[in-house]
């Protein structure tokens, strides 16, 4: 999800985000290295104090986010209750899901400052800032690369492989070993037609 994260004002009560390690890595190794590839994100609090933030509703947290991240659904986040001493103060913890081989580039939906529909981000160190020409080739190359990923199990197979000499007997065996288990399946399903035949009413 790059997104701007220093500081978000959505209109919706949310003061300060200052904990916002490398959100969406765009390299799902590097990302596995850091907290499993999850990105972590305080809302409501800095280094110095807890501002809070009031509480909302998933459903219209989502709707709002939506706004900027189009539909991005994989983060979650959660209210965590803090003891200050101006009373109780909720701080938002946002939980973003590692980056995987395949996802696509999530640009900038909605106009946010003096960013407009279709910028990039990127976390940089100490600093999100729109994504330089490496990050935007390494997003390509992270969503171009899934396609390319095929599942494969492999196992040791048990037995002995006999090598047979290839001879006119036996590509004529093989053939009439094949041909008779394909008829076999032929006439099975003819045998199943029959029998429905004959319960058809007449």
């Amino acid at each position: 999800m790059e997104v701007p994260a220093r500081r978000v004002e959505c209109g919706w009560g949310v003061r300060r985000v200052e904990s916002d390690p490398g959100i969406r890595q765009p390299d799902a190794r590097r990302g596995e290295q850091w907290a499993g590839g999850h990105a972590y994100l305080l809302v409501g609090v800095d280094e110095n104090a807890v501002h809070g933030v009031p509480t909302h509703d998933v459903e219209k947290v989502d709707g709002w986010l939506r706004r900027y991240l189009g539909e991005f659904s994989r983060y979650q986040f959660t209210y965590v209750p803090m003891d200050t001493a101006e009373g109780k103060q909720h701080v938002m913890l946002v939980d973003v899901s590692p980056p995987r081989w395949g996802d696509l580039i999530h640009p900038l939906h909605k106009e946010y400052r003096n960013f407009g529909p279709g910028a990039v981000f990127h976390r940089y160190a100490g600093t999100t800032a729109p994504a330089r020409r490496a990050e935007i080739y390494a997003l390509t190359e992270r969503a171009r690369r899934g396609t390319k990923r095929v599942n494969v199990d492999v196992a040791v197979a048990t037995g002995t492989v006999a090598v047979l000499p290839s001879t006119q007997d036996v590509r004529r065996t093989i053939l009439d070993h094949l041909r008779v288990d394909y008829m076999s399946q032929v006439d099975a399903v003819e045998e199943e037609r029959g029998k429905l035949r004959s319960s058809w009413p007449c």
